[in-house]
């Protein structure tokens, strides 16, 4: 079965941050939000589209109160942060010079998509799907027949790789995909160490 596409994750995948200031959470802490809160108010930020915090906050706590422009600077110095692993971008352009078509499915927060245009990542990927476009997180089957979709491909022409086995390795192959687990630290059984992996099983 030749693989035609390959999909990747975003976030310790093709990317990571190199400060890690977690505005949304500590914002949720300003607010005062339970701990039932704070976990449907992540999930929201992965569904929705927010222009600014302050709308994010408006939405999950309309009576709270917290320093956004704090909070906005730490998110701002936070997406500045992004960086490519060393690989990334040889990985990338080497897949499209083989005829491999691309695509990048990822859970973010409406600001996260930001470093994929800064670092031009997109300039790579025929599809791009962000939970917070489609209002559908992985490891929900419907994302990932989405991407199918958008490529046009049978389901097991296209190889995903992530750093997260449930969302990034079963939940693909439940929909018939195959997948591949990225794990460059402890480099388990059965996963790659880095990009350059992905080559042995095209």
């Amino acid at each position: 079965m030749a693989i035609k596409a390959v999909v990747f994750d975003l976030y310790q995948t093709l990317i990571y941050c190199r400060e890690q200031n977690h505005a949304y959470s500590n914002m949720f802490k300003q607010l005062g939000l339970d701990e039932a809160e704070r976990i449907a108010a992540r999930k929201l930020t992965r569904v929705e589209n927010f222009e600014s915090l302050k709308a994010l906050a408006a939405r999950v706590k309309p009576e709270g109160t917290a320093d956004f422009e704090t909070l906005g600077r730490a998110l701002a110095a936070e997406l500045a942060s992004a960086i490519c692993y060393p690989e990334t971008i040889s990985v990338l352009r080497r897949l499209r010079k083989q005829g491999l078509r691309l695509g990048m499915i990822s859970n973010l927060g409406t600001a996260y998509k930001k470093p994929v245009f800064d670092l031009g990542l997109d300039q790579y990927m025929e599809a791009m799907i962000f939970s917070c476009d489609i209002g559908l997180i992985k490891p929900d089957p419907l994302i990932f027949q989405s991407m199918i979709k958008s490529l046009g491909l049978k389901p097991w022409e296209i190889l995903m790789t992530g750093d997260l086995f449930p969302k990034d390795v079963q939940a693909p192959r439940s929909v018939g995909m195959q997948a591949i687990h990225l794990d460059r630290v402890n480099f388990s059984a059965g996963s790659i160490a880095s990009l350059e992996g992905i080559f042995q099983y095209l």
